[in-house]
């Protein structure tokens, strides 16, 4: 295990899930496939993020399923991408039915920190499920909240600034 976005606790962006990044079982991303146990009750859930500039670096996405999780950075389930601009995609297998919120960033220089400025402000897109786009704040757990299953692709589109 790694940590991540170590800088997203100073800009305050994506520090619920993003925090303590952890690549997590039971994800199929780009192509790959990660074993692990899975719910025999639960759904795929698809997310299909867009918004990235350039092909450089990775996607970090990160999935929650409680707003206690979310405050606490604590994800139920998570992906690294290799990025690509025309968008890219994680199919987190077998998650049990209830709300999730996700959390995704372009890590463009594969640091595996969400880059910020010397205010604190993210120098990388990043962004929220159920598209929530606060200004100067992370989206609360409320905001970003949808439910699953229900709509079978979950679409994130990055905002910010970018590289």
């Amino acid at each position: 295990m790694h940590t991540l976005i170590q800088s997203a606790l100073t800009a305050g962006i994506a520090a619920a899930g993003l925090i303590a990044f952890t690549p997590a079982p039971a994800i199929h991303a780009a192509g790959l496939v990660a074993e692990a146990a899975q719910s025999a009750d639960g759904a795929d859930m698809r997310v299909r993020i867009t918004g990235l500039e350039n092909s450089d670096g990775q996607v970090l996405i990160s999935v929650f399923a409680s707003e206690a999780a979310y405050d606490a950075g604590d994800a139920t389930a998570q992906a690294s991408v290799a990025a690509n601009r025309n968008g890219v995609a994680a199919t987190f297998d077998a998650l049990p039915a209830g709300t999730y919120a996700v959390i995704a960033f372009h890590d463009a220089n594969a640091n595996n920190d969400l880059d910020s400025n010397f205010l604190g402000m993210p120098t990388e897109r990043y962004g929220f499920s159920n598209a929530a786009a606060p200004r100067f704040r992370q989206a609360r757990f409320d905001e970003a909240a949808f439910t699953h299953p229900g709509d079978e692709t979950v679409n994130v589109t990055l905002i910010g600034a970018g590289r």
